[in-house]
Formats: structure tokens, sequence, C-alpha cells
């Protein structure tokens, strides 16, 4: 986010204890922070700084479900989608923004507990990079 706009620092907690964290804008899209997730733990090749493999072209009625959900790590626990309905407040577009989420719409800073896999991700929530070496030992990804 650029100075003066509204921004939300959300820590995510990954399975198997990895962490990553980075700002987001208030007017971002639900979805995006989904894709983050799931992009952060894709096996990206530093050098070319591009996939190591071309994603596939998705067949044409093809609809992305992500394989793990984000939970709101405050009190109570509350599970959000990537497609969460927004009963008041809503953006009016069918995409819902990070400021009609409760629990992240108040915050300045939240802690989010990623349950499941996402893709490049093994089910103890360790990721490629991992897998190839890299030493990241804080897990943090800050913009």
């Amino acid at each position: 986010p650029e100075d003066g706009e509204e921004a939300i620092l959300i820590q995510f907690r990954l399975p198997g204890g990895r962490s990553l964290a980075r700002s987001f804008r208030l007017e971002d899209e639900l979805e995006g922070v989904f894709a983050y997730i799931e992009t952060a733990s894709l096996d990206v090749d530093a050098s070319a700084g591009s996939l190591s493999e071309a994603p596939p072209t998705p067949p044409a009625n093809y609809e992305h479900r992500y394989g793990f959900e984000l939970v709101l790590g405050g009190y109570p626990r509350r599970k959000v989608t990537p497609t969460e309905i927004v009963s008041t407040g809503g953006s009016g577009n069918g995409k819902t923004r990070l400021r009609d989420v409760a629990g992240l719409n108040d915050a300045r800073r939240a802690i989010v507990i990623v349950e499941g896999t996402a893709a490049g991700m093994s089910p103890s929530g360790s990721v490629a990079s991992a897998a190839r070496g890299d030493d990241d030992s804080s897990g943090e990804d800050s913009d």
C-alpha cells in the first residue's frame, strides 16, 4: 500500500509453524489474500523470477477452488472463504473487499491461521522453497 492508504498488516500462520506477513490495502479483494497464500507457496526460480513450470490453461468453465481455509485468529474464531458474502456494507460489485470483512475492517494488524494445503505446500505446511534448501529461517515476507 502507498502512504496514506488504509491498510492492514496480516500475519499468516501456516501449517507446520511457518509464517508469512504482508500488508494489504483495505480496498483489496479478499480473494487476493487467498491468491497470495497460494502463490507464496509455489516453487519460484529466483534467478529467472518466474514460475518453474508454466501454469496450464484452465478449461472454459473452470472455477478455482483453494485447498485451504483462512481462520481469523481473534475471538471468536471465524472461517473466511474467498467468496465471503457480505450482508451489509459490501462494495456492490460482487467482490468482497477486506474492508467488508468483520475482523479485518477494524484493525491495523491481524493474525490469520491457514488450515489445509495450498498449491506447492505439503500437508505439514512446508513450502517448495524449503524443499529446495533455500535459507529462509524467518519465514517472514513483508512488503
